[in-house]
């Protein structure tokens, strides 16, 4: 009789393990994720939201799909986007992260890579700046140097090497 609650707290922390996932991170997009979607933005005062709050949402919206859209459409993402899928057989896609804008760095810093089980693997880094509802500049963000660099003088330096 004293195994029986041993047994009920194995099983209960067994299921409370297996099933646990992780939340999704709204700055997050993957490669092969329909536009449709939208990302996930605190609604957690109901329809209570001011019109700042409203205005910030659908500016965030508007950023996500505007950024997640013209970087996978880059002909280098693209490309690493179908070598992902060809070497791991689909199980593994590319992806993309940014952090919006701050007084320090006024341009959403955007993160190309994959993840596994237990990190972000980043390839490329860009700085984007938006101005309304349109990609005003993009450049390459060269961690090495820690310096922005056209795309134009990021693809040729990839061609020399």
């Amino acid at each position: 009789m004293v195994q029986k609650p041993y047994i009920y707290i194995v099983a209960v922390l067994f299921v409370a393990c297996t099933t646990k996932q992780k939340s999704p991170d709204p700055n997050r997009m993957r490669a092969d994720t329909t536009r449709t979607s939208k990302p996930k933005v605190d609604n957690t005062q109901g329809t209570h939201l001011t019109k700042a709050q409203k205005d910030s949402a659908a500016a965030d919206s508007i950023a996500y799909h505007l950024i997640g859209d013209t970087i996978f459409a880059l002909p280098e993402i693209e490309k690493f986007s179908h070598e992902l899928d060809s070497e791991s057989h689909d199980s593994v896609h590319a992806e993309m992260i940014y952090d919006p804008p701050s007084t320090n760095a006024p341009y959403y810093w955007v993160h190309v890579g994959y993840s596994n089980t237990d990190l972000f693997q980043t390839h490329f880094h860009f700085h984007i700046i938006i101005k309304g509802k349109a990609i005003k500049e993009i450049k390459y963000y060269d961690v090495v140097n820690d310096t922005d660099i056209t795309l134009a003088a990021w693809r040729k330096a990839r061609k020399e090497k």
